[in-house]
């Protein structure tokens, strides 16, 4: 597909690894690269874009389509064509290297949900005599590679242009795993869905703790099996603890089955929400007790509503959660350390909107009023 004529010569081409396809909706990972490229494509640079194939195109993708940029869709790799491609010794880039000769842009942006995911795209921008950038969203300490995969990290990381973390310990977990130095790389923040003066009201004085977990209902990512196992504790049964759960995911069923299983009446499905800062009006803090992250939106949105957050030590939650003065963090993803944090919380629920308003001030210290205006920047100068 050929990226349409415009006066400006920048030309980028996006690569997005996502879960679309598995998940059937349009995750906080994919929310970087697709508002960087409209906005590049608002500037009057040529844009091309291939993402997974979804059941239902998302939205964000009809709007880059309107924008002009050109969006491809990766359709499900079914078995005849992976056996024509085993018999024709094509690698699995094959297809992007194509593509990506036919687009001969500028820069490939790379946009990953986990470090290692699509480094075919880098090789295959290699191969195409093509710079290339990655985006890690996120990275896992327990999550290394096989010697033989691991090499293949090491060319994409060495070789990219530029490297881009949504937080410092993805990015060492990455260098760690690589051996070397990444002296390209940085950290960068993700766009939110949320004003960013959003200052919802605080909810009307109650007996009862008021708590949201906003995060996809996946528990290998998410850990909210881990707070279930500490609601179930005999302590918080005779407390007046809510948590209401939104998000939607794989395993909703499966947590539900866990919290009958356990006989919690403290735990809410809420289902998705499209409007963050009325949600926050009605609760007092975000709780969540991640086991795989790299800074999640809903801890920024939450900050930047005022509401302190009850987090897990990993990734980059610990960068912007202050310990007893703007949230409360579990040292590590356990039931005990993440009981211990939701007791802090518990023992100081009285001061949990002044503790709010130091978040709030925090986060517009960390993350900028536009976090992907800032990025199209970046990739402006590294296609120069």
């Amino acid at each position: 597909m050929n990226l349409p004529s415009i006066k400006r010569d920048r030309r980028f081409a996006f690569v997005s690894a996502s879960a679309v396809s598995v998940w059937a909706v349009w995750g906080g990972s994919e929310e970087l690269w697709s508002r960087a490229a409209l906005e590049l494509r608002r500037r009057g640079a040529a844009v091309a874009a291939r993402t997974d194939w979804a059941p239902q195109e998302p939205s964000r993708v009809r709007v880059l389509r309107e924008a002009g940029c050109a969006v491809s869709v990766e359709p499900p790799l079914r078995l005849g064509r992976r056996l024509i491609d085993r018999l024709l010794k094509r690698p699995r880039s094959f297809k992007v290297r194509r593509w990506l000769l036919g687009t001969a842009p500028d820069l490939v942006v790379i946009s990953q949900g986990a470090f290692y995911d699509s480094l075919g795209a880098a090789e295959a921008s290699r191969r195409a005599g093509i710079r290339y950038c990655l985006i890690a969203q996120a990275a896992m300490d327990g999550a290394w590679p096989l010697d033989e995969r691991r090499a293949v990290v090491r060319d994409a990381y060495r070789n990219a242009a530029a490297c881009f973390f949504v937080s410092r310990a993805n990015l060492d977990v990455v260098a760690n795993i690589c051996g070397f130095e990444l002296p390209q790389a940085e950290v960068v923040r993700n766009p939110f869905n949320v004003d960013y003066d959003a200052s919802p009201s605080w909810p009307a004085p109650n007996t009862e703790l008021k708590l949201a977990c906003v995060a996809r209902l996946d528990p290998s990512a998410k850990g909210q099996d881990l707070l279930f196992r500490v609601l179930a504790a005999e302590k918080w049964r005779h407390r007046q603890v809510c948590v209401d759960l939104y998000g939607a995911g794989p395993m909703e069923e499966g947590l539900r089955g866990l919290a009958a299983y356990l006989g919690l009446r403290s735990i809410r499905f809420k289902g998705q929400s499209n409007d963050m800062a009325e949600l926050w009006s009605h609760y007092e803090a975000l709780v969540l007790p991640s086991r795989v992250e790299g800074l999640p939106l809903a801890l920024v949105e939450a900050m930047l509503c005022g509401r302190p957050a009850i987090v897990t030590a990993v990734a980059g939650n610990a960068e912007v959660v202050e310990d007893g003065l703007t949230g409360f963090v579990a040292a590590a993803p356990t039931v005990k350390l993440l009981d211990d944090a939701l007791e802090r919380a518990w023992q100081n629920r009285g001061l949990l909107q002044e503790t709010g308003v130091r978040a709030a001030k925090r986060i517009r210290e960390l993350v900028p009023r536009n976090p992907a205006a800032e990025f199209a920047d970046r990739l402006e100068k590294l296609a120069a």
